[in-house]
């Protein structure tokens, strides 16, 4: 088990965490977001997926079977916006539900929202770098 996907998949099922913010580059995240959501259904995962680029970004699916939320664009926002706090918020209930949820964040915007004391997202859940450019 030694590609990303593989190690993500591994990290969710083992329990090791609930919470994983994926950083990248916004190419990096694209191709491993795509790869992540093939590869967790083929591993009987229920995927629903959050848009912050869309108007209405709502999950996909909001059923009590969905197991794994994909958050998408997390950058859009700055870390004192209150869309960030209601996120976190949202996803702080979920994790308590059983929910767990892979965060995509390009590596310019990483330290904004999850090494700031004072943002949201502070040391929320474990960091999956693709890469550190």
């Amino acid at each position: 088990m030694n590609t990303p996907i593989e190690r993500l998949i591994l990290t969710l099922k083992t329990g090791l965490s609930d919470g994983v913010v994926v950083t990248g580059s916004m190419i990096e995240l694209t191709d491993f977001r795509e790869q992540a959501i093939d590869s967790l259904t083929e591993a009987s995962f229920q995927v629903s997926q959050m848009d912050l680029y869309s108007d209405d970004p709502q999950p996909s699916r909001t059923d009590n079977d969905v197991d794994v939320l994909i958050l998408w664009g997390l950058e859009q926002l700055s870390p004192q916006d209150n869309r960030s706090y209601a996120i976190r918020t949202y996803l702080d209930k979920a994790r308590h539900q059983g929910l767990r949820f892979i965060i995509f964040c390009e590596n310019s915007c990483y330290s904004a929202h999850f090494l700031d004391h004072e943002a949201p997202f502070y040391h929320f859940c474990f960091r999956f770098p693709l890469s550190e450019r």
